[in-house]
């Protein structure tokens, strides 16, 4: 904790209710362009990842409406730019989580109401500067361990191979965001090919990291099919996987025409395989039922 930090935080304490912020849409729009490369891919992730978290509640028990529980935070989203929020509002994760230690709807009433409160009165600075992160990270890394228990316990045996694939991509993203910092702290120059020289393939770990959660979900479908023999299916997830890193959805940093060239071509090739495969030995690709 930083006094000079939590003395300075004290200079936004006082009672402020948010404003009309529709004044600043057409300032805003002439401005976004440079900001669409990011926010598009964010705003599919928080897309996805929400209905990630009503399945994971679904398994833990709790069915929700789908639909409405979307339309919800897309809603608040939407209220919440009006009043001048840059934040999306999404479900948030680790249902299985907050259940097991007892949570129900009154934590989330009371979580609400706190930082609702907190914020008309000016003091998130001054509660972020007291609370140091590290005491925040022991419940991530709790939620983290009760929702990949979930995801290995709830899934078929012969899948968990695709749930073990769906994880490189969230590794090869800690791995470069290290390097990068690594490299930043010391105030040395990033080299590509010099780190590639040293058998640190950083560019390749930056791909694989491009849009992390997406591709682990569209890695892990594509292993999932292959498993069940059913190759056009995983072939069919191929080619869409390839047409997203072809336009930078996937494997890339920003949002263009033939962003991801490269990696698209290898999904491509993925898919012609998966095709050969189909029609290879076509009478061993039924799954057998015992």
């Amino acid at each position: 904790m930083d006094p000079q930090a939590v003395g300075d935080s004290f200079n936004n304490v006082g009672f402020s209710l948010p404003g009309l912020a529709v004044n600043l849409f057409g300032r805003g729009f002439a401005q976004i362009a440079p900001f669409l490369p990011a926010a598009i891919p964010l705003a599919i992730y928080d897309f996805l990842e929400s209905l990630d978290n009503l399945e994971s509640a679904e398994v833990s028990g709790e069915a929700y409406n789908v639909p409405k529980a979307m339309l919800v935070p897309a809603g608040l989203t939407i209220l919440g730019s009006f009043l001048g929020s840059p934040f999306p509002t999404i479900i948030y994760i680790g249902h299985p989580g907050w259940k097991s230690t007892g949570a129900r709807i009154g934590y989330s009433w009371v979580t609400g109401v706190a930082i609702l409160l907190l914020a008309f009165f000016g003091l998130m600075s001054t509660i972020l500067s007291i609370i140091p992160l590290v005491a925040l990270l022991p419940i991530l890394m709790y939620i983290g361990m009760v929702i990949t228990t979930q995801a290995f316990a709830t899934t078929d045996k012969k899948h968990m191979p695709a749930v073990a694939l769906s994880f490189i991509p969230l590794i090869a993203g800690f791995v470069t965001l290290q390097i990068k910092n690594a490299i930043a702290a010391t105030g040395g120059t990033l080299d590509y090919q010099a780190l590639a020289n040293t058998g640190i393939p950083l560019l390749g770990w930056e791909r694989l990291a491009g849009g992390d959660i997406l591709v682990g979900m569209m890695i892990a479908t594509i292993a999932i099919f292959i498993i069940d023999k059913k190759y056009l299916v995983a072939a069919t997830y191929s080619l869409i996987t390839g047409v997203l890193a072809f336009f930078g959805f996937l494997h890339a940093t920003q949002i263009g025409f033939a962003t991801g060239w490269q990696v698209a071509i290898g999904y491509g090739a993925m898919a012609i395989v998966l095709v050969a495969m189909n029609y290879y030995r076509s009478h061993e690709n039924v799954e057998s039922v015992t």
